[in-house]
């Protein structure tokens, strides 16, 4: 394997020297760091996880799925016992799982399905607007607050069952989901179980509304059940659908002072300590995130390793690996600038030793001021400093000039820590333009 993913490693070399305006003797490890390009071990990795989860949210009637399991030994004496993983899909398969597979469930249109819960309107209104609606409801309807909290000890839901008029719940509880889950999970948890223990105690043609302050949850209770718990949310459908009142759903504003949502909000926190709830398993989405965590160990652990072949000057910045991100430098600098910051970082430019190294007769090795250019050269030069009234500071500005070579490194580091300042430091020195000129 290791000549394929050398192979795929060069193509996106190619592509991160595209990408960047560098030199090229530039080391290929500094590459996809500055280029924000994932390498092709973290690439390959990626797919593979990502291959993992997806066969186990696909219908249980695609082919892949009756691929997933090892055979049965069927003769001999291991006869009965079920082989190991040996296709690439066997193996995948065993990277994940232990979520309730999803369901193809068609869209589901109600009233209000497909209009925004906030209408669009800011909290304090919306909280206020919800007061009134809350006094005017009479007292034999039911409204249901819920809600999804994550701590230390972990995930909890909680909700509470009102009636208008009364101050103490007409019922309540509380519960702990799986580890392997996430906020969202709670909140579509605590939805339904708050439905259900209002249904459980309303007579007949009652009206029951639901309440909730998150929308994402909302969406899905009034519309199409997400793939992760949703089992919650179709359970949610089908009770509805069946009741013999209206059911409705209502989103109330959180930390707004309103009563049933600061119950159901300590319940919550209280969840994280209670009971399991025995059917709130691992998830869609906290496999998905324990995926995007491991995801990001590898990435550390494989720039960990690249760091070491790199050179001092390098990794003296202290620079952090992302590729969910794109690096602010590459959007705000021009191309000459932006080489210009890279060739700070690596060393190799257009500085005197590296045309001493290469042998370019042709090269100006000095700087307009006289002295040898150098990736420092850039906070030494002393005609720069003629304008240092003008010098943007990212952090305290200092009353003095920096004389001393340590601080002027250290405005150099506080310089190249913030893209914007970078240019405006080029633009107001004008060291590309007049003072330092190429060859």
């Amino acid at each position: 394997m290791g000549w394929h993913v050398e192979r795929i490693q060069r193509v996106i070399n190619i592509a991160a020297r595209a990408i960047l305006p560098v030199w090229r003797t530039t080391p290929n490890g500094t590459l996809c760091r500055d280029a924000a390009l994932p390498t092709a071990e973290v690439a390959l990795e990626e797919l593979r996880l990502r291959f993992a989860l997806r066969l186990h949210c696909v219908d249980v009637d695609h082919p892949l799925v009756s691929r997933m399991e090892p055979p049965i030994i069927s003769r001999g004496r291991g006869q009965g016992t079920q082989q190991r993983a040996r296709t690439k899909v066997q193996l995948a398969a065993r990277e994940c799982g232990g979520f309730p597979r999803p369901l193809l469930a068609g869209p589901r249109y109600t009233n209000g399905s497909r209009t925004d819960p906030t209408g669009h309107r800011s909290k304090a209104a919306a909280a206020k607007e919800f007061g009134q609606w809350y006094s005017g409801l009479p007292p034999w309807e039911l409204v249901v607050f819920s809600d999804g909290s994550q701590g230390k000890e972990g995930l909890g839901y909680g909700y509470v069952v009102m009636q208008p008029g009364q101050e103490r719940p007409l019922a309540s509880g509380k519960g702990k989901l799986d580890d392997c889950s996430v906020v969202f999970d709670a909140e579509a948890l605590g939805a339904w179980r708050g439905t259900e223990r209002a249904l459980q105690v309303a007579s007949p043609g009652t009206n029951v509304t639901l309440c909730a302050d998150n929308t994402a949850a909302i969406w899905c209770l009034r519309w199409t059940a997400s793939e992760t718990s949703q089992w919650a949310f179709l359970a949610f459908h089908k009770a509805v659908s069946e009741w013999s009142g209206n059911v409705q759903v209502k989103w109330s504003p959180g930390h707004m002072g309103i009563r049933g949502n600061e119950l159901a909000d300590g319940l919550a926190k209280e969840g994280q300590k209670s009971a399991p709830d025995l059917e709130a398993g691992p998830t869609l989405a906290g496999v998905r995130a324990g995926i995007r965590f491991r995801l990001r160990q590898i990435r550390l652990h494989h720039w960990l390793k690249n760091r070491n072949g790199l050179s001092r000057r390098y990794n003296a910045w202290k620079l952090r690996y992302d590729t969910q991100q794109h690096p602010a430098e590459l959007e705000i600098l021009s191309r000459p600038q932006l080489h210009h910051f890279l060739a700070i970082r690596t060393g190799h430019g257009d500085f005197s030793w590296y045309h001493r190294k290469f042998k370019h007769g042709s090269a100006v090795l000095k700087c307009s001021c006289g002295a040898a250019k150098t990736p420092e050269h850039i906070v030494m030069c002393r005609k720069v400093l003629g304008c240092f009234d003008r010098w943007p500071w990212p952090g305290e500005r200092p009353r003095v000039r920096p004389e001393s070579r340590e601080e002027k490194m250290r405005y150099l580091h506080e310089l190249m820590e913030s893209p914007e300042a970078f240019k405006e430091y080029l633009e107001v020195t004008k060291y590309l333009s007049e003072i330092c000129l190429r060859a």
